[in-house]
């Protein structure tokens, strides 16, 4: 009985060839196919009418203020976005919208443009700005939302 052997090129050749594989499996495999979108707000602003940072909130004088607000894509694929600024009265109470914006399409690690809103701001302790991304599809919705605590 005959024991065939590989011919001494094809051995490096194949061994190059395993670790090429080895090296390029996770980078086609390291999003699992998925392309979706993943909006984070990547700063939340306010101006104008005087506020300050004290502590843990925000002062702010019962005036009108300007909110500015930018939105991130972070995911691999674009998507469609829309923002809403909302106003958190109390602790127990819920959102009241106070406007919104579409912002159309952004890229992959793209960002939006600034969103300038007007807010009315009112007297009352430990309210809560909030401005929120919404998107169908996004990959993690835990991170669609920035907030601050005004006073």
């Amino acid at each position: 009985m005959e024991v065939q052997t590989l011919s001494k090129p094809t051995v490096p050749l194949a061994l190059v060839a395993v670790m090429l594989l080895a090296t390029l499996t996770p980078l086609a495999v390291a999003d699992n196919g998925r392309s979706n979108p993943d909006f984070v707000v990547s700063s939340f602003t306010l101006d104008d009418a005087g506020s300050m940072y004290l502590g843990g909130g925000i002062e702010v004088e019962d005036a009108t203020h300007v909110v500015r607000v930018q939105v991130q894509n972070i995911g691999l694929g674009a998507g469609q976005a829309s923002l809403t600024l909302l106003l958190q009265g109390t602790a127990t109470s819920g959102d009241v919208v106070l406007d919104s914006t579409d912002l159309g399409v952004i890229a992959a690690g793209a960002s939006s443009a600034v969103s300038v809103f007007s807010w009315s701001a009112t007297l009352g302790a430990n309210q809560i700005l909030k401005a929120r991304v919404s998107i169908g599809g996004d990959l993690d919705p835990s991170n669609n939302e920035d907030q601050m605590i005004v006073n």
